[in-house]
């Protein structure tokens, strides 16, 4: 009796993977110049799956209300155990979009001071630099440590870009003469 409910859940995740297919190239080719067009392609997929799940979970409940009630408990237990992981990604979608570093950029979050390695959608990688005060290298040179922190340090922390505006960075080179 439940065949042609799944027939038609089965045909909604194929339309939905079909449409991801679709537009994927389609976003990246229409946004190519744009330097966060990434984060934009990965959001409209999550959302035409988010989309697909409802209206899949909506057939094959029948009764709507009760799969409503369900879902909000479900989602209310999840938005708890997962607060960590939806903050990081949310700082990421703030990066993305706002553009506090990018790869490359020498930046000081926290406690952690470097080089951007790589940009996660729940982590960043920095390539810790040294200077005084800070790690055992005594120069703003790489210590050849990596450092990897959540991205909800954007959210809760201070962000110093130090090439944000200005691709230069500033450094001091002491020279002892007898």
């Amino acid at each position: 009796g439940n065949l042609p409910k799944f027939l038609v859940v089965l045909g909604v995740l194929a339309l939905a993977w079909l449409l991801v297919r679709l537009l994927r190239p389609l976003l990246r080719h229409t946004l190519r110049r744009w330097e966060r067009a990434n984060a934009l392609v990965a959001l409209v997929g999550i959302g035409v799956w988010l989309l697909a799940a409802g209206i899949s979970l909506s057939i094959l409940a029948g009764d709507i209300r009760a799969l409503v009630g369900s879902l909000g408990l479900i989602g209310l237990a999840l938005s708890w155990a997962l607060q960590t992981p939806i903050e990081s990604f949310t700082g990421w979608l703030l990066n993305s979009f706002q553009g506090y570093y990018r790869v490359g950029a020498r930046v000081a979050v926290g406690e952690v001071f470097g080089d951007v390695y790589r940009i996660d959608f729940l982590t960043t990688t920095v390539w810790e630099i040294g200077s005084p005060g800070r790690g055992f290298v005594q120069a703003e040179q790489p210590t050849g440590r990596l450092i990897t922190f959540p991205n909800n340090e954007v959210l809760a922390g201070t962000v110093v870009n130090l090439t944000r505006d200005f691709p230069f960075v500033w450094d001091e080179l002491t020279v002892p003469l007898a």
